[in-house]
């Protein structure tokens, strides 16, 4: 039998514990205290996702030439493509762009696979860079690989083992050297129609070993997954809105949020009094907003 005399601090900790037993091996009760949805809010300011951009090419050939190179922007998902003709975007930018105004790249994934065409053996090579290169020679285009986040590897000739995969992933602040100047910085974010001012770079080069030259070239094909951040609403179903009112319409928008948010930890909170508090600021807050929303129109 116990004997602990039981105070008000062991009735508390006895209750927690059970409300957290209570939802042990029982997914249906545990399910009820995740965070409800936000729907009062259609779309939200910011929003980060994941956008896929390919590429394929057959073919790739120099002219007769002992190197090829091939470059792509790494912080740009409006038309990635540097050296080449494609002007296609991320997937989809097209529906996302009028929407947001700006976006960034915050990381890359690229997969790329290539196959050598050649009866003689070759250098691939892929790289990142914050800067762009001009790769003029085949002596460039091997060392490509010993750059940061550089890869490299030997392909056969056509007949023999003529196929390699890379993989490799980069994060855009620190192949800028700063992370907090690259979340900050205008000059890396893009429009509904840009680019971002300040470009980072991916390459991929093959250099031919001996004294030959490309003639069929290389097959490959690659893909670059982004991680992108959208931010800054466009208000296109609101008419006749001033850039003020805009402003806002988005603090509203950020004030229902936190609303949102206290209400949902007051149902799993035991001292609710500083919530109930800041809940009360916070609906004052909106109130004067929408007061201000209206002089504004």
């Amino acid at each position: 039998m116990n004997t602990t005399p039981t105070t008000n601090a062991n009735r508390g900790a006895r209750s927690r514990r059970g409300r957290r037993g209570a939802f042990r091996g029982n997914p249906i009760k545990a399910s009820s205290r995740l965070r409800k949805p936000k729907l009062n809010v259609v779309m939200p300011n910011t929003y980060v996702c994941y956008m896929k951009y390919t590429s394929q090419l057959v073919g790739l050939s120099s002219m007769a030439s002992n190197f090829m190179t091939q470059g792509w922007y790494l912080n740009s998902i409006y038309r990635p493509e540097v050296t080449g003709t494609d002007t296609s975007n991320a997937i989809g930018f097209a529906e996302l762009a009028p929407i947001y105004n700006t976006w960034q790249v915050l990381s890359a994934r690229i997969t790329f696979t290539v196959a050598n065409e050649e009866a003689f053996e070759a250098i691939a090579s892929i790289a990142p860079s914050p800067i762009p290169l001009s790769i003029v020679s085949n002596a460039q285009s091997l060392q490509l690989g010993e750059l940061p986040w550089g890869k490299t590897t030997t392909l056969g000739r056509a007949t023999g083992q003529n196929r390699s995969t890379f993989s490799i992933n980069v994060n855009l602040s620190k192949l800028s050297g700063n992370r907090l100047h690259y979340h900050a910085d205008n000059q890396f974010f893009g429009g509904s129609a840009s680019r971002p001012s300040t470009l980072r770079y991916l390459y991929v080069s093959f250099g031919a070993l001996g004294s030959n030259d490309f003639a069929n070239g290389m097959t490959f094909s690659m893909r670059i997954e982004y991680k992108v951040k959208w931010s800054t609403r466009v208000f296109n179903d609101i008419t006749g809105f001033s850039s003020r009112a805009s402003l806002i319409v988005r603090k509203i928008e950020n004030c229902d949020e936190k609303i949102s948010d206290t209400l949902n930890a007051l149902s799993v909170k035991d001292d609710v009094s500083l919530l109930r508090e800041e809940l009360s600021k916070l609906e004052i807050r909106k109130s004067e907003l929408l007061t201000a929303l209206k002089s504004a129109i």
